[in-house]
């Protein structure tokens, strides 16, 4: 990825049986990011290849993906 490239992070297709469902998406550029959202995007600030983790909790506990 270049410098300045700008991501949507879609979680929709990740699965939540529960209620309430909050989705949190965290990974490293430069220092240590934190968005929160089933969909948000990102401007990444450095050239290179990220790993990306979304967590989705609701009332019954919660689940990591690992994207990459």
């Amino acid at each position: 990825m270049t410098q300045g490239t700008q991501v949507i992070l879609n979680g929709s297709n990740s699965l939540s049986t529960g209620q309430n469902a909050v989705y949190t998406w965290s990974f490293f550029d430069g220092t240590s990011k934190t968005l929160n959202g089933m969909v948000t995007n990102y401007t990444f600030n450095l050239p290179g290849n990220y790993n990306v983790t979304l967590t989705v909790q609701d009332s019954l506990g919660n689940g990591t993906a690992i994207h990459k």
